[in-house]
């Protein structure tokens, strides 16, 4: 595995809310030091597990201003800026570069399904704005659109564009990525679940919902395997699998702000549309974190 400033654990931060709704910036500073403390490797702010588009631009902007002053240059910090408005998403990624973010995470457009030229087009016009490296987020799921490896191999030719997340769930891309783009292209999983048969097809890390509660473990897994103990990475994998398994067991993030709750990170509380976690559901994971014996 690549080892540079783009590689390994990098949590999607969750954003905590107050019982009022509005966003609890104290307990997000816990989290930014419990995070760096656990020798994270990076930082993840204003992405989908942070709800985002149930944020405003203010909260957004604040959210990722403390995160570049708490980080201290001691983590890498990415924020996600991206929308399915090339002109909004210009001005979004400008003015996180502003704030010092050291990269952007920016999602392919959703929605209104544009053709691969126009994903190219989208790209290529941001690519235009600034100067700080870009990360291509995939989601089909989400968006409706692929990134898929002929387009992505368009887009690696953009001056800012480093490397992707991708959560396709098909991991033979990575070697072709590999072939056609090259082996310092990075390439993150976006799916917790997937990350040894990424590493093992070559991914560069992940970025991870589980290291929001478990970011010692997630970054042991990756250590292990990027040492060539691969073995001892399926061990901790395996302990965790479950807890890994439940975090999808409704809409991100909603399973892992329950964990969060459970674990007094902060409360589980969500923007509508979203809502708390159904009770059986609840249930499952109280009996699967009661297992880990990570109860407070």
């Amino acid at each position: 595995m690549i080892n540079n400033k783009f590689s390994g654990v990098f949590t999607a931060l969750i954003t905590p809310f107050n019982s009022d709704g509005s966003v609890n910036f104290h307990q997000f500073e816990n989290l930014l030091n419990s995070q760096i403390r656990s020798d994270i490797n990076g930082l993840v702010v204003c992405g989908t597990t942070a709800e985002s588009p149930c944020l405003s631009e203010e909260e957004s902007f604040k959210i990722i201003e403390i995160a570049v002053k708490y980080s201290d240059g001691r983590v890498p910090v990415i924020a996600g800026v991206g929308s399915n408005n090339t002109a909004k998403t210009c001005s979004n990624a400008l003015k996180a570069q502003k704030l010092g973010v050291d990269g952007l995470l920016i999602i392919a457009p959703y929605y209104n399904k544009p053709s691969k030229e126009g994903i190219v087009a989208h790209f290529s016009e941001i690519d235009s704005k600034v100067d700080i490296p870009i990360i291509v987020y995939n989601h089909p799921g989400r968006t409706g659109v692929d990134v898929d490896v002929n387009t992505l191999e368009k887009l690696s030719r953009l001056k800012n564009i480093i490397g992707i997340k991708d959560v396709s769930g098909d991991a033979s891309r990575i070697l072709d990525t590999q072939k056609r783009v090259g082996e310092n292209f990075v390439q993150f999983s976006g799916d917790d679940m997937n990350i040894l048969p990424f590493y093992s097809h070559g991914g560069h890390g992940v970025i991870s919902v589980a290291s929001n509660i478990f970011p010692k473990e997630m970054v042991e897994i990756y250590k292990e395997y990027s040492v060539g103990k691969s073995i001892e990475a399926l061990k901790i994998y395996k302990r965790y699998f479950d807890i890994f398994e439940l975090l999808g067991c409704e809409i991100n993030p909603v399973p892992v702000k329950y964990c969060a709750e459970l674990m007094g990170i902060c409360s589980q509380d969500v923007r509508l549309p979203l809502v708390t976690l159904q009770k059986n559901n609840q249930e499952r994971i109280n009996k699967a974190m009661s297992e880990l014996v990570v109860l407070k």
